[in-house]
């Protein structure tokens, strides 16, 4: 994963050198051939995470599988007990249900948001681009860093690792790509 990383970062780069270099030499031609890289790089890294996506739940599933199989700690291995498996308390049913109303409530919130942020510029004087950019993304990812949090405080590392990781993949092949396209 963390070479995936890295090259999403690479290729994000990519393409702000370029402007960099461009930038100063005033071509006509200069903004056309970033917004060309750009676009490139950005199907590029789509096309990375569908791969991925392959990868992690198709051809290799089992190699993920097992891992998250495993369970249980090292101490209950030892002593040769068995590991508790941890059961579903929604059925799909009541899953989908939860996940729908949550998206419709977290949509309102979201409109509640973009709303007030007008008026927090001018009663805080913080920037919309600190705002944005900053307080904004940590708020909306406040969910999956409670999640590792808790997940970590119940001895499961990989776990945690693997949402913040996900999380950040996620955004960098995923997101950023999408939102250069369009």
């Amino acid at each position: 994963m963390s070479s995936l990383m890295a090259v999403a970062s690479a290729s994000l780069i990519i393409p702000a050198a370029l402007y960099s270099v461009l930038d100063r030499s005033k071509g006509a031609n200069s903004e056309d051939n970033i917004l060309i890289l750009s676009h490139g790089t950005a199907i590029i890294l789509l096309i990375l995470y569908v791969m991925y996506l392959y990868f992690q739940l198709g051809s290799h599933s089992h190699l993920f599988k097992a891992a998250s199989e495993q369970g249980g700690t090292d101490e209950e291995a030892a002593e040769g007990g068995d590991t508790l498996e941890d059961e579903p308390e929604l059925s799909p049913t009541a899953a989908g249900v939860v996940l729908l109303v949550v998206t419709v409530a977290v949509a309102a919130c979201a409109e509640y948001l973009v709303g007030s942020i007008d008026d927090i510029v001018e009663t805080s004087h913080i920037s919309k681009t600190f705002i944005g950019l900053i307080l904004i993304p940590i708020v909306g990812n406040a969910a999956e860093h409670v999640t590792a949090v808790i997940v970590s405080m119940k001895d499961k590392m990989d776990l945690a690792l693997n949402v913040a990781i996900g999380s950040s993949l996620q955004i960098a092949l995923l997101v950023t790509p999408f939102l250069v396209i369009l």
